[in-house]
């Protein structure tokens, strides 16, 4: 036995042991110092980036209550004047959009009008390929980039409608705000001159900050 504890072997599982600890505290508090060590890296590796950020949402849910640590905040949106039009520039703004109105960070909203274009054109572009919950947050967000401010928990008035103890999504209204969007943004050629115009003006619809 004592052979064994002074083995080789025994020093590489220890070791693992004491890593596999850290990693797990650091996925437990994300928000911790051991959590940020963790992140930083983890998110070290370019191909699996994507995969990180998917991991952390689910992390920052399950023990944060979805809440994004203002430095991890910072740093995601920072990365994107290194990673325009790669797989990490997506991941980082749908981790924006997966995270929702209230749960993600000043960053972006305060970002310079540059990097707010980058995420603007990133999601008109892919706008019809998300899911309807997706779109809707997504649209949120643009929206938070255009006033320069996170919106709190706010939201789409008239978007949703209420039915047998359910929410369900008012299609009509969903794809008349998709459209209003689109003609808003037009190429992106016109940003920033267009942040003065509301993008729902004409319609019935309306986003509103929250608390």
């Amino acid at each position: 036995m004592k052979r064994f504890l002074r083995s080789r072997i025994f020093k590489v599982l220890a070791c693992i042991g004491i890593i596999g600890l850290i990693v797990a505290g650091g996925i437990v508090e994300p928000r911790s110092s051991i959590g940020h060590v963790v992140f930083h890296s983890a998110y070290a590796f370019p191909p699996t980036r994507p995969a990180v950020l998917r991991f952390y949402t689910w992390s920052l849910k399950e023990f944060e209550g979805g809440f994004l640590p203002p430095s991890i905040d910072e740093f995601l949106i920072n990365r994107l004047a290194y990673c325009e039009g790669k797989p990490e520039e997506t991941a980082i703004i749908d981790f924006q959009i997966r995270q929702g109105s209230g749960r993600w960070g000043d960053s972006a909203s305060k970002s310079h009008e540059t990097y707010q274009k980058q995420m603007i054109t990133s999601i008109m572009n892919r706008l019809d390929e998300m899911s309807d919950q997706d779109a809707v947050s997504a649209m949120v967000f643009v929206e938070s980039l255009r006033r320069e401010n996170t919106l709190g928990k706010g939201g789409f008035t008239g978007m949703w409608t209420y039915s047998d103890t359910t929410f369900a999504l008012n299609r009509p209204a969903f794809d008349s705000a998709k459209e209003s969007f689109r003609k808003w943004w037009g190429d992106g050629s016109n940003w920033p001159s267009i942040r003065a115009n509301d993008p729902l003006a004409g319609t019935e619809l309306a986003i509103h900050s929250g608390p």
